[in-house]
């Protein structure tokens, strides 16, 4: 839209609007921009006053306009196009913003019946721009709809209301391989595994409220959920890394756990037994061999040395006897 300008729609309540609720930081910059001018203003403009990329601006713009926030107006000062923000693919895609083409979605009763169920999780019918969430998830992304309500049962369980963030698990999801309901299940059980020991973890190990780092958040996960180690388990391996490293570190422990795991550990009373064996693989190793003298007495090699030396002493003494009685004669 070569020449169109962009202004706020008198008369939208944002506080009633779905889509202001679901908005992230560049949407919300954007339209912060437009409530702020009184007169229309072009995407670079927009673009300039909320301190946006050209890309983030054609995006955020697209988002209001499918919310019916954003309208605009042609035949505004005319722009270069060099002015103009390169055109990017809003999400969810454009086709599915069409009025006529969400009605006619909607006759599908498969359609009506997963937007029904959608909204008995959520508590309240999708807006349009849910419905095309949902559109979204079923045609772009190609995705069951059993698989759906379980991603959006998940994320409102996880207190994550939001069709939007749904929609970037989803796409996380599926760019990791996940597109079943049987994969997707097994997600969520790791997910609800690690979120279970959190907690404890991060208490043990001091990490306050700081979040976990994507390979710490990584590894708990393998603890509980590869591992199936209890607190008991973790919290020994905790004391062995601050006794040897000084310090509470979930990779040092993480190596711990691991060689625990691939020794067949299961259990607390297997692994300190795992220690003991350890322990005794190592004295075994570095005993020192048998002294040379036992029992006060020192041998060399089969011979009493106290025995051997008496034998020199007498064998010297009966040398120097012989001569002494040759130079007599």
């Amino acid at each position: 839209m070569k020449n169109a300008s962009f202004k706020f729609k008198k008369g939208v309540s944002l506080a009633e609007l779905p889509a202001f609720a679901e908005a992230e930081a560049p949407e919300l910059r954007l339209l912060c921009a437009a409530l702020l001018s009184d007169t229309a203003r072009t995407a670079a403009e927009l673009s300039a006053a909320a301190g946006l990329s050209t890309d983030e601006a054609a995006s955020a713009i697209a988002y209001w306009r499918g919310a019916g926030v954003l309208v605009s107006e042609k035949g505004a000062t005319p722009q270069r196009d060099t002015d103009l923000p390169k055109q990017k693919a809003p999400e969810p895609i454009d086709p599915y913003r069409s009025s006529e083409y969400l009605a006619q979605r909607i006759e599908d009763g498969n359609l009506r019946a997963l937007l029904s169920e959608c909204a008995r999780i959520y508590g309240q019918m999708p807006s349009k721009v849910e419905i095309e969430t949902v559109l979204y998830l079923l045609d772009a992304c190609g995705l069951e709809a059993d698989f759906i309500l379980t991603l959006f049962s998940y994320c409102y369980a996880m207190g994550k209301k939001s069709y939007r963030y749904a929609e970037r698990v989803a796409k996380t999801l599926t760019e990791n391989g996940i597109h079943t309901v049987s994969a997707l299940d097994a997600y969520i059980q790791r997910q609800y595994l690690f979120h279970s020991a959190e907690g404890k973890i991060r208490r043990l190990f001091g990490l306050g409220e700081r979040t976990l780092t994507e390979k710490e958040s990584e590894r708990v996960t393998a603890w509980v959920a590869d591992f199936g180690y209890g607190e008991d388990v973790i919290g020994l391996a905790y004391d062995i890394t601050v006794n040897n490293s000084g310090k509470a570190s979930i990779h040092y422990a993480h190596k711990i756990l691991a060689d625990w795991h691939a020794a067949g550990v299961r259990s607390l009373s297997e692994a300190e037994a795992h220690l003991e064996r350890e322990r005794a693989e190592k004295a075994q190793k570095y005993k020192k061999p048998v002294s040379a003298k036992q029992n006060g007495v020192p041998r060399m090699g089969n011979f009493d040395t106290d025995d051997f030396f008496n034998r020199a002493v007498q064998r010297s003494y009966e040398k120097f006897k012989k001569k002494e009685e040759e130079q007599k004669g």
